[in-house]
C-alpha cells in the first residue's frame, strides 16, 4: 500500500511546525505494509 500525498503532507507539515529550537535531521516515512 502507498502513502498518499496528504499522509506524507502531514508528515511534512508536522516537521515544519515544530519550534525554532527543535533541530529534525531525519524523517524517514514508511508505509507500515511493504508490498
Amino acid at each position: 500500500m502507498a502513502l498518499s500525498a496528504a499522509e506524507v503532507a502531514d508528515v511534512v507539515a508536522c516537521a515544519t511546525s515544530r519550534p525554532r529550537h527543535v533541530s529534525l535531521r531525519r524523517i524517514v516515512v514508511l508505509p507500515t505494509r511493504q508490498a
